[in-house]
């Protein structure tokens, strides 16, 4: 921009000298011209090389703050990747450590690709960062540098890691496989066949086969077990993150091979007890059919044979029927001999399934809802898997019925005993499923109360902090707003209910059953309860105090307008106008006719705004009750009276103390009750009262004594109105004082203990209206109406006996303030009909000056 500016003042000095030339042919005297001209052209000239020099410093301080931003763009580049590089996830799977070391992989192409990035910002540092101004530059370049270094070794840490990682989870990989191969092989050697009577001789041999095919398989599979075994010594020796899990691991494939073995040679030995099964039937058939064949000889009817013949043949005959009934026989002893051994197998075998299925019922009860809820599913499929042992244990119960009724003796004991080895087991293989369903089940019922507890108190501290959180308002709207907020949160609240009567009715159901979580259980509760009574006390507290901050906001607003309208009256009120005609005096009649009207029209306002506020009665209450709290009496009075003395000064003209630290006030001229000037409810202050005249004379006054002929005491509330018959006092705040009226004063303190020791005094509210001969008026708050009328006769009474007293001892006149005639008790002074309206005007303005505009 300054440079074009140049450009064109160029041009127009450019333009000056043509215009010099031109003037110089018109003139003759242009040697004035020609020297400003060169005048001009010399300071340009000056200007040019500051300003190339201000260009290059420009150009430079470009390049540096360039060059600054270029190194914090790649220090936040490096910090990016630096969190990649620095990741801990790992992979659970193999398909996830492939896929992270691909991105690691790519993270180290990004940064060889950004190495050349790099090395551009290392080489412009060299001619960019020779002064010593430099030095942050410097610092953050080698951050930079660092941050570079860290980062590449970080990446090859990661891929390091994720390369061990591949290892171990190639290695779950083939292990899980190589389980899932001998888990179908188990399938198949533990699948048999029911045992036949006739077993045909194909379906024997075709088993064999495929049992040595089997074998053969798992003679294989050897060598892959191996070298997983070897794979996890290699991973177990170099000190791999996972080697206690990988040799657990290792462990299990091993007894898992081991088992498939021994579950390969017992289905061979069952596969050869079929086979020499299938020979001995083989022999009986063969045998039953050759005497099939002597039989049909000898029931043949040719009788051309001769008698050595027959009797050959006879012997033979009877040979013959002595063998049959001895193979009869044999073949019963044999069949008898199967279903004993097929008895004592099948229990065994059974046996051995029920002690596994033991075993592998799991002890884990879940360490959460879902884990939980697994287990369940897993535990119904246990047991759905056990129904087909039950039915193999009913068939093997009727199988030992019939075969004890046909064996006595120790066979007939030996096969009790075998079923009732099979019988225990399976009693306790269903009493552990019992009792592991019913753990689950209360497992599961103490983890979902768990969760309603733990949502429900989550809920409830967004709920406390929502309540506490909210700002102060500052008018009525911004209350009114709050409230709102404050009812949808009750509402809420209320929505709730139901979710915490489900929660704690769960819990009762617990501690009903006797869970073995009670304890637990039990403290989940108090703390949902307790914390649900918290969140609602807090609300309700919050509520109450939203009502009394609405009622003092209303209050400072209405009391706002009042003030705003009294104080656009005092103009008119204060204005000297009279009028100079009859025209204009009516016209100023009929607008303080209109005044008066408006004013009568303000009245009820200014009633309402007198009643006190709830946090006005609140503190009256609570003053009430630290007043109640101290007078009563103590559980153990001294048998010693203790004497106290203080000073106190004197009793002034106005009655009133000299500062907030003198000793007792006392009203020592008659009051004057008027009942119009008591505010029934005005606003509360916290201004302590100015400093008064001191007295110019001083006594000092013993403590006060309950027999020092008190007509009356107890709490009032006041305020100073006047401090003379035409001057208002300077602070008309309210102040709570202990009041007490004797035959010849009226005394103020603070509380009732200072009345006896003679302390000083701090005002509060007022209620009725004394005024004194020198024109000071105080307003005073009593309980109710029948204690105000309680307290204006103790005035009265204290005015006329000091009155009397003054008469006798002193002649009239002689002191000021001294008490008037009689008729000074009740009246006012007498005073010109021009004074009488002036307090007139003063009456008025006192009416609409006792609110404040904030309350507080």
């Amino acid at each position: 921009m300054l440079e074009k500016q140049v450009e064109v003042r160029q041009r127009e000095v450019g333009q000056l000298q043509s215009q010099v030339k031109a003037l110089g042919q018109e003139e003759q005297d242009t040697e004035e011209v020609d020297g400003r001209r060169q005048l001009l052209e010399d300071k340009f000239t000056e200007l040019l090389d500051p300003l190339q020099r201000r260009r290059d410093f420009l150009v430079e301080s470009r390049e540096v703050h360039q060059f600054t931003r270029d190194v914090e763009d790649e220090i936040l580049w490096v910090q990016e990747r630096m969190a990649v590089a620095t990741s801990s996830d790992h992979g659970n799977n193999l398909q996830t450590v492939q896929l992270l070391i691909k991105k690691n992989q790519t993270l180290q192409k990004e940064i060889q690709g950004h190495q050349p990035r790099i090395d551009d910002i290392l080489e412009r540092s060299v001619s960019l960062l020779k002064d010593e101004s430099s030095e942050a530059t410097r610092g953050r370049l080698a951050a930079l540098q660092e941050l570079w270094a860290q980062l590449k070794e970080e990446a090859q840490r990661r891929l390091d890691r994720l390369q061990e990682a591949h290892r171990a989870q190639q290695y779950y990989f083939d292990a899980a496989e190589a389980e899932a191969w001998m888990s179908e092989q188990e399938l198949y050697m533990m699948s048999e066949e029911k045992a036949k009577p006739r077993p045909f001789p194909l379906s024997e041999e075709k088993a064999k086969k495929k049992h040595q095919i089997v074998e053969q398989a798992v003679e294989d599979y050897a060598e892959a077990v191996h070298l997983l075994s070897k794979t996890s010594r290699g991973l177990v020796a170099e000190a791999h993150p996972e080697s206690e899990r990988i040799s657990m691991r290792q462990s299990q494939v091993d007894k898992l091979y081991a088992g498939m073995k021994d579950l390969s040679e017992e289905r061979r030995g069952r596969l050869d007890e079929r086979l020499r099964l299938f020979l001995l039937n083989r022999e009986v058939d063969e045998l039953e059919q050759w005497v099939a064949e002597r039989e049909v000889v000898a029931g043949s009817h040719e009788l051309d044979r001769t008698t050595s013949t027959l009797l050959v043949e006879g012997r033979a005959e009877r040979g013959v029927g002595d063998l049959l009934e001895l193979i009869d026989t044999r073949t019963q002893i044999l069949a008898a001999s199967f279903e004993l051994h097929k008895f004592y197998h099948d229990g065994k075998e059974i046996l051995l399934r029920i002690v596994d299925k033991q075993k592998k019922l799991p002890e884990e009860a879940g360490r959460d809802q879902n884990t939980v809820e697994t287990l369940q599913r897993m535990h119904s499929a246990f047991e759905h898997d056990i129904q087909a042992l039950g039915t193999q244990v009913r068939q093997l119960q009727d199988d030992a019925v019939r075969l004890q009724a046909a064996y006595a003796g120790d066979k007939a004991d030996d096969i009790q005993r075998r079923e009732q080895e099979v019988l225990e087991a399976w009693r306790f293989l269903l009493e552990a499923c019992d009792a592991r369903r019913l753990r689950l089940i209360h497992t599961g019922d103490k983890f979902r109360f768990f969760s309603l507890v733990r949502d429900l108190m989550l809920w409830m501290e967004d709920v406390i902090w929502l309540i506490e959180a909210q700002e102060n308002p500052r008018d009525v709207s911004s209350v009114e707003l709050l409230m709102n907020n404050h009812q949808g949160i009750k509402a809420e609240i209320d929505a709730r209910n139901d979710s915490f009567t489900t929660c704690i009715e769960l819990g009762k159901s617990l501690l009903a059953r006797k869970h073995f979580a009670s304890e637990e259980i039990k403290e989940k509760l108090l703390q949902l309860t307790d914390k649900r009574k918290e969140m609602i006390d807090k609300w309700e507290d919050r509520w109450e105090w939203l009502r009394l901050v609405l009622e003092v906001h209303q209050f400072s607003r209405d009391a706002g307008v009042a003030e705003a309208w009294l104080l656009g009256q005092e103009p008119y009120l204060s204005s000297r106008e009279v009028g100079y005609s009859v025209d204009e005096v009516e016209k100023l009649i009929k607008r303080h006719e209109a005044f008066e009207k408006s004013a009568a029209t303000w009245e009820e306002r200014f009633s309402a705004l007198e009643r006190l506020t709830t946090m006005e009665l609140l503190e009256v209450r609570r003053l009430q009750e630290e007043e109640l709290q101290r007078r009563r009496p103590p559980p153990s009075p001294s048998p010693e009276p203790q004497q106290e003395e203080a000073q106190q000064q004197s009793i002034t003209q106005n009655g009133l103390p000299s500062d907030p630290e003198s000793p007792p006030e006392g009203v020592v001229a008659p009051p004057m009750v008027n009942g119009d000037g008591g505010s029934k409810d005005p606003s509360p202050g916290s201004s302590p009262p100015p400093s008064r005249k001191k007295s110019s004379q001083a006594s000092t006054l013993p403590p006060r004594t309950p027999d020092a002929g008190t007509l009356l005491e107890g709490n009032l509330h006041r305020k100073h109105e006047w401090e003379g018959p035409n001057k208002k006092a300077s602070n008309r705040s309210w102040h709570n004082v202990y009041c007490v009226v004797n035959k010849q004063e009226v005394s103020f303190y603070k509380d009732g203990k200072a009345a006896a020791t003679g302390l000083s005094i701090q005002e509060e509210e007022a209620r009725l209206q004394l005024r004194a001969a020198d024109g000071n008026e105080y307003l005073f708050q009593a309980k109710d109406e029948e204690e105000m009328s309680s307290w204006i006769a103790a005035v009265l009474n204290a005015g006329s006996e000091r009155s009397d007293r003054s008469d006798r001892s002193e002649p009239p006149g002689s002191v000021p303030g001294t008490p008037v005639s009689g008729r000074a008790q009740t009246l006012p002074n007498e005073s010109s009909p021009g004074k009488r309206e002036k307090d007139k005007e003063k009456e008025k303005e006192k009416r609409f000056s006792l609110f404040s505009k904030k309350k507080q």
